[in-house]
């Protein structure tokens, strides 16, 4: 129980086998190091990662919390590099877009780039974001480099994705070694306070019991904790999200590593895949409305060609929307008992880097923690609902027009949120931008005119530079970002080079 004097944490269980789990865990062991914290893992069953985890960029900063080195991941992990999302076939069967994390062009004269280019676009010019990316150049020559000061690089951003197998073992092997317990068994009964309604111990399969001042419910889609024994509602985002089930693949592979994922839209709904050395991972995402898993399947064998064949290695119903309440009582849900998206742009491991943060932030030492849960569920909707519009743009904007009346593409619902940042960006150019927005400004146009979506005025400041000085310096831009992605080594070579350091 908590120290009955100051009303200090001191016992901390996370339930749940999975790697939101031994990530909370991993997290928790280094930021509440020396503290008299004792954090207990209660999972029955072994993790049981996908072949390949891929980590937006928030990634950088969990990593760097724990102390690990990023050169260490990607030498023992088997790790890759990557610098955004190749979109296949969204607007036109041969459409081919690539949307990296980082900025499209330069500041000119204190206007942001995307201003010159509507400008030229408005003028009857045929415009390609790509040209004017540096990441998005190098990616299609699958070349990477890191972000380096005073150079054409600088502003690069990056992500990772690493063996799912290998990662697991680290990341629950780090909690261990930073003194995290693990007791195996699952939990058969949840014993809560009659006055404060707060959850006072678990009762285990094994028929021991474990008191805790707070709780983490890692426990997937189940929530044993947050729903299972608090109650906490479901809320449904399928209006905006209509897909239930996903399909996953893999395959073993001498293809390049490429440095960006895949979404391919096909005829089941769409297909995603991300890659490390030797090894492919592909989720192929649908709605059983209409479409069978034999269909699935056969259209992720389609679309995902390559030198061996596909071989299914799981499958998922997705349930998708967000918890009224990721923190109710003295326990936070996280993973999918707190929220689930499909996994169309943003990794899920993502929101659970976040929540951590949010949660160390707000830590309650003592006392009572109302108000901190109170901000801590603002800021976590507040977030989703970024995560929700930013999936939700992407179906609506880019489906082929052949396609039928019937697919679940036709059914999506615009949220006002949405409705918003778009019709702002259309009529000015500029971008809405929100407390817990997961992307930058400049990301937000970037998917923006990756998706087709162009202002119909831009900064009249814009005005102040000649078109035909604006085509040159756009033009030397350009052709800049064609001889700094030239410079850069190759994606495998790079990661070769790594590997082999000692």
């Amino acid at each position: 129980m908590a120290d009955k004097q100051s009303g200090a944490i001191l016992k901390i269980a996370i339930v749940g086998s999975d790697l939101h789990a031994w990530s909370t865990a991993a997290r928790l062991a280094v930021a509440l190091r020396n503290q008299g914290v004792t954090i207990t893992v209660v999972a029955a069953s072994e993790i049981n990662p996908p072949p390949v985890v891929a980590f937006g960029t928030s990634a950088h900063a969990y990593h760097q919390a724990l102390g690990v080195r990023e050169v260490d991941l990607i030498k023992h992990l088997n790790g890759a590099y990557r610098y955004g999302t190749r979109y296949l076939a969204w607007g036109s069967a041969d459409d081919d877009v690539i949307h990296t994390f980082s900025p499209c062009g330069e500041m000119l004269e204190r206007v942001h780039f995307h201003h010159f280019l509507s400008r030229l676009r408005l003028q009857g010019e045929t415009i390609d974001p790509e040209h004017y990316s540096l990441a998005a150049s190098a990616s299609r020559q699958n070349k990477f480099t890191h972000p380096q000061a005073n150079t054409p690089y600088q502003l690069i951003d990056y992500a990772m994705q690493f063996d799912g197998h290998r990662y697991a073992q680290f990341i629950r092997s780090f909690a261990l070694d930073n003194g995290v317990k693990h007791v195996v068994a699952g939990v058969h009964q949840v014993v809560r306070s009659k006055d404060s309604g707060d959850i006072q111990r678990l009762v285990l399969t094994d028929q021991s019991e474990l008191e805790a001042d707070f709780l983490f419910d890692a426990s997937g889609s189940i929530a044993a904790l947050i729903s299972g024994a608090l109650h906490v509602p479901w809320k449904s985002w399928s209006n905006c999200l209509p897909y239930d089930q996903q399909l996953e693949l893999m395959r073993n592979t001498r293809a390049a590593t490429p440095v960006v994922n895949k979404l391919i839209n096909n005829a089941a709904g769409w297909l995603r895949t991300d890659a490390v050395p030797g090894v492919t991972f592909a989720q192929q995402v649908y709605c059983s409305k209409s479409t069978t898993a034999d269909q699935a399947l056969a259209a992720a064998e389609q679309a995902c060609a390559g030198d061996e064949p596909l071989r299914v290695s799981g499958s998922r119903e997705l349930q998708v929307g967000i918890r009224t309440h990721s923190w109710q009582n003295n326990c936070v849900a996280v993973g999918a008992a707190a929220a689930s998206l499909t996994p169309l742009y943003f990794d899920e491991y993502h929101f659970t880097h976040t929540a951590l943060d949010r949660w160390l932030s707000l830590y309650p030492l003592c006392g009572d923690s109302t108000l901190s849960a109170e901000e801590y569920n603002r800021m976590t909707r507040l977030e989703y609902a970024s995560a929700r519009d930013i999936h939700t743009l992407r179906l609506l904007t880019e489906r082929p027009s052949s396609e039928p009346t019937s697919s679940p593409a036709h059914e999506v619902v615009w949220p006002n949120s949405l409705l918003h940042r778009v019709a702002l960006f259309e009529q000015t150019g500029q971008v809405a931008f929100y407390e817990s927005d997961l992307l930058e400004k400049h990301q937000w146009v970037s998917l923006f005119m990756a998706c087709g979506i162009w202002p119909q005025r831009y900064d009249p400041l814009a005005a102040k530079i000649s078109l035909d000085d604006s085509r040159r310096v756009v033009g030397a831009i350009a052709d800049k970002i064609v001889q700094s992605a030239h410079k850069m080594p190759d994606h495998d070579a790079l990661l070769r080079a790594i590997r082999n350091t000692q």
